[in-house]
């Protein structure tokens, strides 16, 4: 991660804490304006959380039972088999593109749409990832998500998009609109060096949005 913006340290050490003692508002209204309006989007679309590690969990408890199939690729976010694992989904990890040289184990797009079928829920996908550094481009991203089943959520995670030349990565928020079915998570904890503050964010079809939502207010096995 980078060093934290001065200009964030300096707002934090500005803040008035007497209110510390008062819950805050549960739907983080003023941050979900602020990321809609960053981003263009519907802020009915945005999902927040505790970084973006508790939303790739929680959409996996949210979308994935029992025998379900969670495919992403071999050399991604380890937390990709272990949501799929603690939802009862069976992981379905791919192998990498073939090693050209110099050339680093890159998530082989042919391969992950072969294995896509009536029993896929989830597909994982880190871009850019890390640790490999690869990424695929727009034109490689969409026509992945043309061949995937409309019945399959497919989760791109942005976690590293700012550490990289935006015009050689796609960018998969401009593709939301036209695949539904589409989830991106970011998070304030890489490049803006706030891992200690938790916060990430998912942005989707509101729709889908929502039934995200409803989960984290009421999730499995309590209150």
């Amino acid at each position: 991660a980078l060093p934290i913006c001065p200009a964030v340290t300096e707002l934090l050490q500005q803040r008035d804490f007497a209110d510390a003692v008062r819950y805050p508002d549960a739907g983080a209204r003023r941050l979900r304006q602020a990321i809609a309006q960053r981003w263009n989007v519907d802020p009915a679309a945005i999902t927040l959380g505790n970084g973006s590690h508790e939303l790739l969990v929680l959409i996996a408890e949210t979308f994935v039972a029992p025998g379900d199939e969670v495919v992403f690729p071999q050399h991604g976010f380890a937390v990709f088999k272990l949501a799929a694992l603690g939802s009862g989904g069976l992981p379905v990890q791919v192998a990498p593109l073939p090693r050209s040289g110099d050339q680093p184990l890159g998530a082989d797009p042919e391969a992950m749409a072969a294995v896509l079928g009536p029993r896929t829920k989830l597909v994982y996908l880190a871009n850019p990832n890390n640790p490999t550094g690869t990424w695929w481009d727009r034109t490689t991203l969409a026509r992945f998500l043309v061949r995937v089943p409309k019945h399959t959520i497919v989760v791109i995670d942005e976690a590293y998009r700012e550490y990289v030349d935006e015009s050689a990565v796609a960018d998969a928020l401009a593709l939301v609109d036209l695949h539904p079915h589409v989830v991106v998570t970011r998070t304030f904890s890489k490049a803006h060096g706030l891992a200690a503050l938790r916060i990430g964010y998912a942005i989707s079809n509101p729709a889908l949005a929502s039934v995200l939502d409803h989960r984290l207010d009421h999730p499995r096995g309590g209150a």
